[in-house]
């Protein structure tokens, strides 16, 4: 009878905790479908006419564009392939065109309910244990209610499209790294030339994943030579060809460069070593806000840029109390630390465990940098071409906090949960 009740109460408590992961995923698809409620597909997007204009072009001619023929034709192709078959298909039933936008939009919303999904399937790997229940719910409400991850909802871009293959990879690569599944690596090995050919930025992840094949332990020199050939080889088959195009197209600067040579005068800025070693707590919370084309709003500080846009982007939240965005900042601020120590842990204890997420990091921050160092442009400091990282920062954040004494811990608990509850806040308080 006894052990009856005990297994009982197990139950129910199992019971609940779903109950929770369920109202946590409801929440997060509850927020992106308010966001793109009162955002319309050209409000709060990135050269956002250009993307249109890709996707318009592969509609009428049925092929990739050259690079220099428009603002973003340098984007890898996918994605824009993709919705302009769509739009092909919608307009053979007389649908106008900014309906069909509109219709895009709404797959947007999709792709990020699908990668809000995908996050909360990779908290449950992360802490999979029933002593981590806790961390399990707070990386689902991080998940459910990061702002950078709630903006890509609504938007009429690749990146949508790319952070979903980059939750996929994240959550294969840790399923590999703890199983040594080879069948999951060419899954792995497939993904990541297709991740490429969405957003290119997707060479990151051959690197770490070739880096992991090198470290691995119990898998003799021979075998990892012969998996690293075939991680190559799978990739200039799959993908190898789009860089090659773009290397051999007429005028193609633009495929090349990034766009550096044609970029606004305003949002330039010089590479200064201070801009690297600078994050001023005090000058975060007095400049919540980011402005590409101000000094005074410190854009030249590359750590704070991309700190604040992890948050708000680069756009001006003129209707949110003063208060919720500075919140925000001083306990993203505080997480940040909790961040920090967990990473030194892992370093110190655990870096052949915790290795591809190290390396995620490593690379992700690295790319970061030395984009910003290559085009020479404020706007190149933005966090949204890092929000794959937002799975990486929030594991160390919550083995920062579990690794302190109870009361700290605790209270790192309370700051996650509370910087949750103000990210809420303030995506409830955005309107266009």
């Amino acid at each position: 009878m006894l052990n009856c009740a005990v297994e009982q109460m197990k139950l129910e408590k199992e019971q609940q905790w779903l109950l929770i992961l369920i109202a946590i995923v409801l929440l997060g698809i509850g927020l992106r479908v308010l966001y793109v409620s009162v955002t319309p597909y050209d409000v709060r997007g990135h050269d956002i006419h250009a993307h249109t204009d890709y996707i318009k072009y592969v509609a009428e001619h049925l092929r990739i564009p050259p690079a220099h023929e428009g603002w973003e034709f340098y984007q890898a192709p996918l994605y824009y392939v993709i919705t302009g078959i769509f739009s092909i298909i919608l307009s053979s039933f007389s649908v106008t065109q900014d309906h069909i936008l509109q219709i895009i939009q709404i797959g947007s919303l999709a792709i990020s309910m699908v990668t809000l999904l995908v996050g909360i399937y990779i908290g449950a790997l992360l802490f999979p244990k029933d002593t981590q229940r806790i961390e399990r719910m707070l990386f689902g409400l991080v998940i459910a209610t990061f702002p950078s991850l709630i903006f890509l909802s609504s938007r009429i871009t690749n990146n949508g499209l790319f952070h979903l293959f980059a939750f996929i990879y994240v959550a294969l690569m840790w399923k590999w790294w703890l199983s040594s599944n080879n069948k999951i690596l060419v899954v792995i090995l497939i993904l990541i030339p297709i991740a490429f050919v969405t957003r290119i930025n997707a060479i990151l992840f051959l690197a770490i994943t070739l880096l992991c094949l090198l470290f691995r332990q119990k898998v003799t020199a021979t075998k990892k030579m012969k998996l690293s050939a075939i991680a190559i080889a799978l990739f200039v088959i799959l993908a190898g060809w789009f860089p090659l195009m773009r290397l051999f197209e007429e005028h193609n600067y633009r495929a090349i460069s990034f766009g550096r040579n044609i970029l606004s005068q305003s949002v330039i800025i010089e590479n200064n070593p201070e801009d690297f070693v600078t994050f001023n707590p005090y000058g975060i919370l007095t400049t919540p806000l980011n402005e590409p084309h101000l000094d005074e709003a410190r854009r030249r500080n590359f750590w704070e840029y991309y700190f604040r846009s992890s948050f708000f982007g680069e756009w001006q939240f003129q209707d949110t109390p003063y208060r919720i965005l500075q919140s925000i900042l001083l306990l993203g601020m505080l997480c940040l630390a909790f961040c920090l120590r967990g990473i030194y842990d892992s370093l110190k204890n655990n870096w052949y465990g915790n290795l591809p997420l190290l390396l995620m990091l490593l690379f992700g921050a690295a790319g970061a940098v030395a984009f910003r160092i290559y085009v020479k442009c404020s706007c190149a400091q933005d966090f949204r071409y890092s929000v794959w990282l937002v799975p990486a920062f929030t594991y160390f954040c919550l083995i920062g906090i579990r690794s302190q004494k109870t009361p700290i811990t605790k209270l790192g608990y309370w700051i996650v949960g509370l910087l949750s509850a103000a990210c809420l806040a303030f995506i409830v308080t955005v309107y266009r």
